[in-house]
């Protein structure tokens, strides 16, 4: 009788997944070793919403189709003035999964200073590292679905927008990642994937041509995902080859150099720095991701206000309510449309 518990001991060992999400080549697979390509929306309850309700919101953006879900999140001392703490995080996290959802959580982090110069300060990036590093022992349990995104937009407007350094803003800046926050994470012994969002508030492509590589094999376990925010910058304007707007095209010199990537957030209007609207063709972008399986995450599900004086709820809500689908014309395009919500594949993680 103890020889047959033993066996079924080591047995049970045996059949236990200590698998993650892990990068090969330019793509991302699941903890199954099936490849993933995100198709999902953002949602910013944490920041914009009065009540934080995951089990609702994450039940409407599942109906939607996505297979994906990316979750803001602030340092301890915002989510506690919103009410919030760790048991939220938790719950959002779960609740995802709960509705088959891949949840992508972000630091959102000194949002006020987003976009300021302020904003390159390279202490903030410490600061994202020893954060997730506080965090990594209530997140272990999920580790299987769960992906990383390290800092949301760190860096001004002005670092890694051209093609070529500027004075004071370099892009092999973009390497201070490694050391200042993907090396503290792992070791902790986290192994997932890191998603790491490019330079210039994520909108220039060039500091993931240039360095990414470069960064990737910095990572002790060669698992991260770069992540591209396209707004104004990838306006539907001629391009700019030093600057902005980026050519399209950009996002697969990426893939071809072999190095993963997704469009982080992105959406069909926005405003520019002169609080200009700006028509940026998202289902351009959706064809080029499908030709090219890179993944995609929406911004954003509902809750968009107004930002220096432009009413972004009316170019960037997905959704009228936070707690059903009502689709506004943003979020009807991203349903429809050929390349858009209809090609999500849920992870081979839920039956």
């Amino acid at each position: 009788m103890k020889f047959l518990t033993i066996i079924v001991l080591l047995a049970g060992l045996l059949n236990v997944s200590f698998a993650w999400f892990y990068t090969s080549g330019n793509k991302l697979f699941d903890s199954n070793k099936n490849e993933f390509i995100p198709r999902g929306i953002n949602v910013a309850s944490a920041d914009w919403d009065a009540q934080f309700k995951p089990s609702v919101v994450m039940k409407a953006i599942a109906e939607t189709g996505a297979n994906s879900v990316r979750i803001l999140w602030l340092k301890d001392e915002e989510i506690k003035a919103k009410g919030l703490n760790d048991n939220n995080l938790v719950d959002a996290i779960q609740q995802a999964i709960n509705n088959k959802l891949i949840p992508i959580v972000h630091l959102w982090m000194d949002s006020g200073k987003i976009g300021d110069s302020n904003w390159d300060n390279r202490e903030y990036l410490r600061q994202a590292g020893r954060w997730w590093v506080s965090k990594i022992n209530l997140l272990k349990k999920f580790e299987d679905k769960l992906l990383i995104n390290v800092l949301n937009e760190w860096s001004s407007w002005r670092k890694g927008r051209a093609l070529n350094d500027q004075p004071g803003h370099n892009l092999s800046d973009f390497l201070w990642y490694a050391e200042d926050a993907i090396i503290p994470i792992r070791n902790t012994g986290w192994r997932g994937t890191l998603v790491i969002d490019s330079l210039a508030m994520a909108q220039s492509p060039h500091p993931v041509l240039q360095y990414g590589q470069q960064l990737i094999n910095k990572d002790p376990l060669k698992n991260l995902i770069f992540s591209i925010h396209a707004y104004a910058d990838w306006r539907d304007e001629t391009p700019n080859n030093n600057y902005a707007p980026y050519d399209k095209s950009l996002l697969v010199s990426i893939v071809q150099k072999n190095i993963p990537i997704m469009l982080g957030e992105f959406s069909d209007r926005h405003p520019d720095s002169n609080k200009v609207e700006k028509y940026i063709n998202a289902a351009k972008l959706m064809k080029i991701c499908q030709d090219n399986r890179i993944g995609w995450i929406a911004w954003s599900w509902k809750g968009n206000g107004v930002v220096n004086g432009v009413d972004l709820s009316k170019m960037l809500d997905i959704s009228y309510y936070h707690d059903k689908v009502s689709f506004t014309s943003w979020g009807y395009m991203l349903k429809n449309d050929p390349n858009g919500l209809r090609t999500a594949v849920k992870s081979s993680m839920f039956p």
